[in-house]
């Protein structure tokens, strides 16, 4: 009777971690899911619409006892749809390198040429965020895009 017992808890414990293998694994493939925004919101939150060229970025500490810097892209404008027309750079804030990767992040590649629709960042005035997939257009798609926003901030 005894050796039935201990069988029955093997089993159990063999399915346990089965599941919590099964868990693991489901965790580690995750993905971001995101909900599209419509035009005009998307327009009303960003306070900077610019056709620009991600051209890199750097890490920064803000304070001499901060444990977690920041990580700022660059973006190159060519052409301001709204905002100051005035500026000539953007910059973003990206994912930190070092740090690992959120199902939610967004990585810019230097050299990657659109659309942007900047959101400006509370937590760092003057620099912006780029936090939903939707805030770049990429440039093979720029077009028709940038002839709807003028046609919408004109309304």
């Amino acid at each position: 009777m005894k050796n039935n017992r201990c069988d029955y808890c093997r089993r159990g414990y063999y399915f346990l971690d089965f599941c919590l293998l099964l868990t693991l694994i489901g965790v580690n493939n995750s993905h971001a899911m995101w909900i599209n925004s419509d035009e005009v919101n998307l327009i009303n939150s960003s306070s900077l619409i610019v056709v620009a060229t991600y051209t890199g970025q750097a890490t920064f500490s803000m304070s001499s006892n901060d444990t977690s810097p920041v990580t700022f892209g660059v973006l190159v404008i060519s052409k301001i749809i709204k905002g100051n027309l005035s500026t000539k750079l953007a910059f973003i804030r990206v994912p930190n390198p070092g740090q690992i990767r959120k199902s939610d992040d967004l990585i810019y590649e230097n050299g990657q040429t659109g659309l942007w629709f900047l959101r400006t960042d509370v937590a760092y005035p003057g620099i912006y965020l780029v936090d939903h997939p939707q805030r770049f257009v990429p440039k093979e798609q720029q077009k028709q895009k940038i002839t709807a926003v003028k046609r919408l901030l004109h309304q």
